[in-house]
This record gives C-alpha cells, structure tokens and sequence, in this order.
C-alpha cells in the first residue's frame, strides 16, 4: 500500500514539488529524508523493524495527554492515574524538541525533476527556521505580507498584476531544529520565466525598504483572526494545546499569543525579513517537462 502510494505521489505534481523542496532546503539534515521513504527502502523494511520501532517511541512514558471539552480535570486527572500512570516505569529517552537553529550546510542549489506537464511547479526557498526561534511571531507576519493572502504582494504582483500564476504563497514547515520557509507557485511554461523574475523583484524590494505600518496592521489582524478561528473547535484547541507543549513546554494560551502579535514592531518585522529571506540561503526545487531555464541565474545567484 505504500509503494502505490509512493508511486501515486510522483505523478502528483505539488506533491513532489514539496517533496523535492524539503530534500534541497534541508540537505545535511535528516529532515531531508522525505516522511513516506522511497518504494527501495519501504520493501526493505522487517517485521523486527517495525516492533523495534514501536518498542522505543511508541511506549506510555512518551505520551503527552491533550483534554478539551465537558470534562472537569479531576475526572481527567483521575483517569489518567488509573490508564496511563501504572504503565509509565522505567527509564525514558530523553527528547529535546527546543533547540538551536541549524543553518543548512548549502552544497547544491537545485532539485528538479522532469514530468509530462505543460505548466512549471517552483519552490522557491530561503533560509530555515524552527519552532522555537524568539523571532517566530515576527517571521509569520512578514510571511503574511509577502505571500500568503490575496492581499500580499507576491499575490497582488504576480498574480492580479501580470496575471502570470495559477497560484502563489508563501509556506512554511517547521520542526525543532529546523524548516521549511519558501515561495511556492504555479505557472504556465511560457509565463514561468517571468515569474521567476517578478517572485525576484518583489523580495528584493522588500528587502530593500521594508514593509509598511499599514502592512504590518493588516497581518496582525489577519494572524489573530486566523488565531481565534484555529482554536474555536474542541479538536482545533486541543491540538494547539499538544503541538505548542511539545515545542514550547507549556500549555497554548491564545490570548498570550495575541499579545505576542500586537507586540511586535515594524522593525522587528522587517529585521525578520531580512533574516530569514535572504538569498545567499537560496535553494529551489521544480518540477517540468524541461529543465530550460537557469532559474538561479534568475534569482540571482
């Protein structure tokens, strides 16, 4: 069943967009090892493997219990005690997911892969950053403003300007140590060239002279609305409250994220920017017919 999949995915062109993006833009790391392996190392794989595997991740002593909902935490407490506490014995590997930001050792800067497509699949990516980094809040508002609405300058240039993708955005995947942090868009093979030059252009004014106040207002409300509508579900709280323990240690407080939002000032957003979009870190991955263009001739590098 993974093989098909696998085999599924290589004529799923965003797929293996992305796919390529994370081995280039995190080479030297092992995050670059692509989640579902290849057909070659799935078949290889042994009952032992997986009992191995099991046996030291997936033990109770590694359980992290996240309740949201119509519970009182006595109830919970209590529950726990009995289901899970008796099982926690002995020693624990320890796991730190909070740790310094490993800056990816570049040694090639493009991963393409040929496909009967008539359009162009790009990704476009700048340096890393992880979970935990003190700037985070800043970075997601820059991200906001370059690409990652249909008021971002990347959408407004690219797309309603020029009319030149199918789509555009910025992405990011972040893990303890390191992730993903990239431009991502669809366009037509004749259109691409351009494209690759505007995606160019737009960074590089940004870079230069900075977002704006009333940039930096839009994605505040953007990014707490986004925030608020995240966590109105049972199932949406619940996961923040996981996810933001793993990483951060304590438990996901919306309203101390909103003030972390509101905290943060146009030169710590554009200082952000500056960091973390900088194109001596730039890698990119495409998936084409053909491999035509000299995109980081076009990017500037």
């Amino acid at each position: 069943v993974v093989c098909s999949e696998l085999e599924m995915y290589e004529n799923d062109f965003r797929d293996k967009v992305f796919s390529l993006g994370e081995i280039i833009s995190l080479q030297g790391t092992g995050y670059a090892y692509t989640l579902g392996g290849t057909v070659e190392s799935v078949s290889k794989i042994t009952t032992q493997d997986l009992l191995d595997f099991r046996n030291r991740f997936y033990t109770p002593d590694r359980i992290i219990i996240s309740v949201c909902g119509n519970i009182t935490i006595e109830d919970t407490i209590n529950l726990v005690a009995k289901y899970v506490e008796p099982y926690c014995v002995g020693e624990r590997e320890p796991i730190t997911y909070c740790q310094p930001i490993q800056d990816i050792d570049i040694k090639e800067r493009l991963n393409f892969s040929s496909k009967e497509t008539d359009q162009v699949y790009a990704m476009i990516n700048f340096r890393s950053i992880n979970k935990s980094a003190p700037d985070i809040t800043a970075y997601s508002l820059a991200k906001i403003a370059l690409g990652s609405t249909m008021t971002s300058r990347l959408f407004i240039k690219l797309r309603e300007e020029h009319g030149l993708v199918y789509a555009i955005h910025t992405y990011a995947c972040l893990y303890g140590e390191c992730g993903m942090n990239s431009i991502h868009f669809i366009s037509s093979i004749q259109n691409s060239k351009k494209a690759f030059e505007l995606v160019k252009e737009t960074v590089a004014l940004a870079l230069k002279e900075g977002f704006t106040q009333e940039e930096l207002d839009t994605c505040k409300n953007i990014a707490k609305t986004s925030l608020a509508f995240s966590n109105q579900t049972i199932t949406g709280k619940a996961n923040s409250n996981t996810k933001y323990y793993i990483y951060n240690n304590k438990l996901f407080d919306v309203s101390n994220e909103i003030q972390n939002i509101d905290k943060v000032t146009l030169e710590e957003m554009n200082e952000a920017f500056n960091k973390y979009y900088d194109f001596d870190y730039l890698t990119v991955s495409m998936v084409s017919k053909e491999n035509n263009l000299d995109v980081l001739k076009l990017l500037g590098k």
